[in-house]
């Protein structure tokens, strides 16, 4: 059997919480073993001064 390809999720900027959570619990669901966020690197200084 070949890999699994990978599942990537790059949420809008503007979306909600509570849209992104529901979208990962949908993920969840789904089984899908091979997931990644892409983006993540824009927020590496948030929070910091």
């Amino acid at each position: 059997m070949s890999p699994e390809p990978q599942v990537q999720f790059r949420p809008d900027a503007n979306a909600s919480y509570e849209r992104s959570a529901q979208v990962l619990l949908i993920v969840k669901r789904s089984g899908i073993s091979n997931f990644g966020f892409l983006g993540n690197e824009q927020y590496r200084s948030f929070g910091k001064s």
